[in-house]
């Protein structure tokens, strides 16, 4: 399993994390490890978790030895623990001298119970429709050139189930962090890799496992896990929904869920439609259902009013342009398309404060105001 992405959109490999290396203690092979820390969220923020091994102190439910954090608080308390290959019963492996685990015999996997905060041990009360985004970073040492074989890392359910985002091919990134060669072990020199693979479950908040098959011969070493609860349209997996996401989801249009990202299939109908106010439209889910506003709302405060006016007046005719700006269809131009949206939704409003309109001009004397506003512009930039 050579590839170093997979299945990852531009908007995707924005906010995967930084290679940057952090200074945990490792086991025999390579300390300090190369593992980091995720960008979108810090260990110990709301509906996180992380996990960490690197003693592997028993072959069946060995707890976090590096560390464990979760928030809220859950109940039980992730195992780690040596199995069957292409099985979750428990397998030949064996813990070793050097606290790996291993196997002279036969090929072997690993399986790594976390416990999420939508499980029956965690808080709960979670928005409906989020989901799960999960790092798994693992070391271990090669034989022949293989340590886990390839397609094998994954999310399954407590059982073994699938979960829909979890297999192999569905990795939003697979980056190698550290390879090495001539590797002191108590078996002589080896190669040695620390891989890291991301998943985002789109609908699953539950309890899950990560599953590996390793190839004889080879020392399974270290193991960190790191997950968040992502809310229903972050589609750029930072832990917010905002005008980035609008922008992200634009860019996807036409796309399939597995090219583009199964977090921008809102409809979950198999493809990414941005083409606003169409059936089964994602952009829709999004703007309506999700930000609970319409097309015209620049600031997203749930107003189409002169505060969006004045951010599309001010990028008037201007390329390369987001939501934010005044683009509500997507094509990253601000121009008259984008005035007819704003005016189509004039003082909507879905917000929770007070409705001011005594200063709010009448939608037909808008067109005229943006009009004016569209004029002077241009004079200034013929100017």
């Amino acid at each position: 399993m050579n590839r170093i992405v997979s299945n990852i959109s531009i908007a995707a490999l924005a906010m995967t994390v930084t290679l940057a290396a952090n200074t945990t203690q490792a086991g025999t092979y390579h300390t300090p490890t190369s593992f980091v820390e995720p960008t979108a969220w810090n260990v110990g923020d709301a509906n996180t978790t992380y996990q960490e091994w690197d003693i592997l102190a028993s072959a069946i439910g060995t707890t976090p030895d590096v560390g464990h954090t979760v928030n809220p608080a859950i109940s039980s308390t992730p195992g780690l623990s040596v199995v069957d290959i292409d099985s979750e019963t428990p397998g030949t492996g064996f813990v070793s001298g050097s606290a790996n685990y291993y196997s002279f015999s036969q090929h072997y996997g690993i399986g790594a119970d976390i416990y999420n905060h939508g499980g029956p041990s965690g808080a709960g009360g979670l928005p409906a429709g989020s989901g799960t985004y999960v790092i798994v970073q693992a070391g271990l040492s090669l034989n022949g050139g293989t340590g886990f074989f390839p397609g094998t890392l994954q999310i399954v359910d407590p059982n073994g189930g699938a979960i829909a985002g979890g297999d192999n091919a569905s990795a939003i990134q697979q980056s190698n962090l550290y390879f090495g060669t001539g590797i002191p072990s108590p078996f002589g020199p080896v190669d040695y890799s620390e891989d890291l693979w991301e998943f985002f479950l789109p609908n699953y908040v539950g309890d899950f496992r990560v599953r590996g098959d390793i190839i004889v011969h080879s020392s399974f070493d270290v193991l960190r896990v790191d997950s968040a609860i992502i809310s229903p349209g972050d589609v750029t997996l930072d832990r917010s929904v905002d005008g980035a996401d609008v922008d992200a989801l634009f860019a996807e249009d036409g796309n399939s869920a597995a090219t583009a990202g199964l977090q921008f299939d809102l409809v979950a109908d198999g493809t990414i439609i941005a083409t606003p106010n169409t059936t089964d439209s994602d952009i829709d889910e999004l703007v309506h259902n999700v930000l609970g506003t319409e097309y015209g709302d620049s600031n997203l405060d749930q107003i189409v009013n002169p505060t969006d006016l004045a951010d599309l007046t001010l990028n008037w005719l201007g390329t390369g342009k987001g939501w934010a700006d005044g683009d509500f269809n997507g094509d990253t131009i601000v121009n008259p398309t984008d005035l007819a949206s704003l005016t189509l939704n004039w003082l909507f409003d879905n917000s929770t404060g007070p409705v001011e309109t005594a200063s709010v001009p009448e939608p037909s004397s808008l067109i005229l105001l943006g009009a004016a506003a569209v004029g002077v512009l241009s004079r200034r930039r013929r100017a």
